[in-house]
Formats: C-alpha cells, structure tokens, sequence
C-alpha cells in the first residue's frame, strides 16, 4: 500500500517519543503502529491517549448529569460517552495536570469489535480559547484531506455559552409549543422528550417552520458572540471552506461554543 506524505513525513520527525510525554501521560500509545488518522493527528501535536477507565463513580455523575440536562441534537452523538469524558477529566485533576503547560492535545480512537465503524475524536483539555476551537476544526480537515477526501467544507454554528443556549432552548420551544399543529405528527410526540428534535426532521412541514424559529446565533451573549466571530476569522485564514447552519447544536451536556460538521 501506498504511503501518504504526512505519515512518512510524521515518522521522519518523530523517530522517537517527545522527550517526558510517556511520563507524563500513563494511558499514552507508544508512537507505533498508529492508524491512519492517530498519525496524522500526532503530526500535528495531538498526543496518541488511551482513555482511562470508567469508574462507578464517573457513571454516577454522567448519569446525574444527563437525568438533569441531556440533550440530542440532530440525531449525532459524540465520540465519547458522558462518563468516559468525566473519567478523562478526572485523569486530568488527579494527574494534576493542570500545573504541567497546556493546553493537553489528545486524540482517541476506538473501533468495537462488534462494529465496522471507525471512531476518532480530538480533545483539547486546558483551553477555552478560540483557538483551540480552530485547532480542532483545522486539524479534523487535514485529516479527511490526508485520507482522500478533497471536496470537503465546513459546516458551522455557536450554540453560545450554557446561559445563551439556554434562552435559546427556552424561546425555541416556546415557538414550537404554539406551532405543534404545524409539526408532522412524529414530530409532535418526540417534542415532548425533546424540543430539539425537530431540527433533525427533513420533512417539509418542520422544515418550513423552522424557517421562522429562533436560532441560536440570536442569544448569544456578546463575550459568545465574539468567541465566534475569531473562530470564524482564524478558519478563514487557514482557508478552510465553511458555511454557516443556523440550526447545528449539539448535546450541550459535552460541550459549548461552536459546533462543527464536515461534509464530503
């Protein structure tokens, strides 16, 4: 099989660990045998990491946690579940790594035997700045190019911080509550667990209605909206393809901010 550039260009860099990442990080893989999009990702400064193991209590607080906000958008969930998030955090305060230079770039992979499909995710712990935002973006892009996918773009939105997509959720099924009668009849049942699953229906009615609907982009608090706006402009300079959907959240319990697909 053909090697790419990236990955002879990562092992000619990279013929031996950074100097102290294996101590400081004891779920990390040893720079071998990485899969495509790991090396690629490693290329760029993520760190190869296992994900520590869950604990009864991580699966308490996910739990409490998602009994008391959960929230699925457009049908996606995220790479990892609630309480494998909580565990790596956890990891992070024991390990105190927050008194070690940040921020911590870290990427998993996982690929369940039962399964054909391949998960990869990114995570940047120790950061809230725009910039990591972009990282994330910039660095997801380079490894769809890098695997042959050339006609990709961004699509983008800010769901704000967690006060913002608040007032957003709250005026979004206000709006809907007065329109039920405009909803396809699924739509009408799945709003009572979920307000938010109509941004996830194709069908004419609820895409008509959305026309009319708040967006989040309309609440979002000025320190939010300027988050946005430098996410926007350092995509731009690493020109990267996007378009703005109005309508793209994801669950707000794993995150805030922007929220990101790319499409081939």
């Amino acid at each position: 099989m053909k090697k790419s550039k990236a990955k002879k260009t990562f092992r000619e860099k990279h013929k031996k660990p950074r100097a102290g990442s294996s101590k400081n990080l004891s779920h990390e893989i040893l720079y071998k045998n990485l899969d495509w999009a790991t090396e690629t990702a490693a290329y760029y400064g993520f760190i190869p990491y296992n994900i520590p193991e869950v604990t009864k209590g991580d699966r308490k607080v996910a739990d409490g946690v998602e009994k008391e906000e959960h929230i699925v958008a457009n049908g996606c969930l995220p790479f990892l579940r609630l309480a494998e998030r909580i565990s790596i955090l956890r990891n992070y305060e024991e390990r105190k790594w927050n008194k070690k230079p940040q921020p911590i770039l870290a990427a998993y992979t996982s690929r369940k035997s039962e399964s054909k499909t391949y998960h990869f995710g990114l995570e940047i712990i120790g950061s809230d700045k725009n910039i990591a935002d972009a990282t994330v973006i910039k660095d997801s892009y380079e490894i769809l190019k890098e695997r042959g996918y050339d006609q990709i773009s961004v699509v983008i939105n800010s769901m704000g911080d967690r006060e913002s997509f608040g007032r957003f959720v709250k005026e979004f099924t206000l709006y809907c509550r007065k329109n039920l009668e405009n909803l396809h009849p699924s739509c009408r049942q799945d709003f009572k667990k979920n307000s938010l699953c109509i941004l996830s229906c194709g069908h004419e009615k609820c895409v008509k209605l959305l026309e009319n609907a708040p967006k989040p982009m309309g609440f979002l608090s000025e320190p939010s909206r300027d988050h946005f706006a430098e996410v926007l402009e350092y995509i731009e300079m690493l020109g990267i393809p996007y378009k703005i959907e109005n309508y793209l959240v994801s669950d707000r319990t794993f995150g805030c901010q922007t929220g990101f697909e790319i499409l081939d």
